[in-house]
């Protein structure tokens, strides 16, 4: 097969290239690559559902004796943090949302339960696991997505959806 391919690889030409839309680009290739010149998205992001916490506070947590922290605000895809996540809170939070300032990890909603105590709702961390992630701990899979300066490089074919190959032109104005 590379004998194959070596053989063939002196008559390859580049095809035409032409310019379209973002929308009628759908099922092309980029003739070339293309580079973010800011992080995409500008905040960084919650990579699950659950609860946008300080990693502090979560030390010792088990199932026999849960954290309990004050919810301060629920944050949902698409919206601003409103509140800073102090010593003791905790912000509810969405997959792709804003992680408010104050909080460096999120919890999975499965190691969590929600408590109401005097008409005020808390979360007890149940358990400390690999989706806490600390500013200068272990090594563990991150649930806080920093933003990256992102490219496409080319010949990748551009699909449909909101991957990068979508959004990344689309910050560019493309």
């Amino acid at each position: 097969m590379k004998e194959a391919q070596a053989r063939i690889v002196p008559y390859i030409r580049a095809g035409e290239t032409e310019t379209v839309t973002l929308l009628d680009s759908i099922g092309r290739r980029l003739a070339e690559a293309i580079q973010a010149t800011a992080p995409v998205p500008h905040f960084r992001r919650s990579g699950m559902d659950g609860f946008a916490v300080r990693a502090e506070d979560t030390k010792g947590a088990t199932r026999t004796a849960p954290v309990l922290l004050d919810v301060i605000e629920t944050i949902p895809g698409g919206t601003v943090p409103e509140k800073s996540v102090q010593q003791g809170t905790c912000s509810r939070i969405m997959t792709g949302a804003a992680v408010p300032d104050g909080a460096d990890a999120v919890i999975m909603l499965e190691m969590t339960d929600e408590v109401e105590k005097d008409g005020k709702l808390y979360t007890t961390v149940k358990k400390r696991d690999t989706s806490v992630r600390e500013r200068f701990g272990n090594r563990v899979r991150s649930s806080v997505r920093n933003p990256a300066h992102g490219s496409v490089e080319e010949g990748k074919r551009r699909r449909g959806g909101t991957s990068r190959y979508f959004r990344l032109p689309q910050s560019k104005g493309i």
